[in-house]
């Protein structure tokens, strides 16, 4: 599965090539070194390319908004990174996709749980962000409380699918 965001109703293909304080990101096939500053709650240097960017942004559940040179751009994941170590996965492991904190915990061990249930809820870097659930089952496991920070990778709740 391809990265894709719909950003502004637009579906995009976001594929990360590097990793590190600088991304280097594939974005509809052109390639953008890019970073990201920062500075308050909710406002931000973004470097494009050389060229740096004030921003403001929020949150609104997944949908992130981004208010940069005068426009607000909407911006939704379509479809996760593949390696679904960002949030989750066929395995039943849903992994912290940052490191950050414990907002809330939703389940419980025993629970049953819809795809793409709200599990969870993180906060990392001023933003939050839901934790959902990859696949129909039940929760064995919750690894993590409210208040608790954790690592990047880290498996915060455990799931066996339904048969």
């Amino acid at each position: 599965m391809r990265p894709t965001h719909r950003i502004n109703g637009e579906e995009h293909s976001v594929r990360p090539l590097r990793r590190g304080s600088n991304q280097l990101l594939d974005i509809d096939g052109v390639r953008l070194e890019a970073s990201l500053r920062w500075t308050g709650d909710h406002e931000a240097e973004l470097a494009v390319d050389g060229s740096l960017y004030p921003i403001h942004a929020a949150q609104d559940g997944t949908t992130l908004f981004v208010h940069l040179e005068g426009h607000t751009w909407r911006i939704e994941t379509v479809n996760g990174f593949a390696d679904r170590s960002a949030g989750g996965g066929a395995d039943g492991q849903v992994r912290a996709p940052m490191p950050g904190v414990v907002i809330e915990i939703d389940v419980r061990a025993g629970d049953s749980v819809a795809e793409n249930q709200r599990l969870a809820l993180i906060e990392s870097m001023k933003m939050q962000t839901e934790i959902t659930a990859p696949l129909a089952g039940t929760v064995t496991a919750v690894h993590v409380a409210p208040g608790a920070s954790f690592e990047r990778g880290a498996t915060l709740i455990e799931l066996e699918r339904s048969a």
